[in-house]
């Protein structure tokens, strides 16, 4: 039984579900999806995925029930099978991998605004530290034009995306 404690991770589902959209997921959802890093406790998230604490409990056990997330070390989490053999951990997301999840969450997040945040992150280069720079760009844009509580969630669950890559 989860509770506000547990650390989930993203299942190998739940990592293609971030780029390829392919469940109906509500926002609160597919905002926790996205914040799921294997290390943060779940009432970290609660600001940033827009629900009251007692409400993510009943969100993550939806994402469980879809194979999405995982409690952080469980098999389902890191995924053994996706693996290539001789690999000594989860493999980390490339550029471009990193590039659709930080777009997805920027759409997640701004809604039909999230146009020139969008244009942004896919004019800059594939290395973490020129997402990061596309990243803090469109967090000053959206704060100004979109709204700022928003643009702190991005901006605070895009640095996750990248920290997780980088390790």
């Amino acid at each position: 039984m989860a509770d506000l404690q547990t650390v989930f991770a993203k299942t190998p589902a739940g990592l293609g579900e971030v780029q390829a959209k392919a469940h109906a997921l509500s926002r609160p959802q597919r905002n926790l999806l996205i914040l799921a890093d294997g290390k943060s406790p779940l009432g970290n998230f609660a600001r940033m995925v827009g629900g009251a604490p007692e409400e993510l409990v009943g969100i993550a056990q939806s994402l469980v029930a879809l194979g999405l997330i995982a409690p952080a070390g469980s098999a389902a989490a890191s995924g053994p099978a996706s693996r290539p053999p001789g690999a000594a951990g989860p493999a980390k997301p490339g550029g471009e991998a990193l590039r659709a999840s930080l777009v997805a969450l920027a759409e997640d997040t701004f809604g039909g605004k999230a146009g020139k945040v969008v244009e942004k992150l896919n004019a800059a280069g594939a290395h973490p530290a020129e997402l990061l720079s596309a990243v803090e760009s469109g967090a000053k844009l959206a704060k100004l034009t979109i709204d700022e509580a928003k643009a702190a969630a991005f901006l605070a669950g895009a640095k996750k995306i990248l920290e997780g890559a980088a390790r």
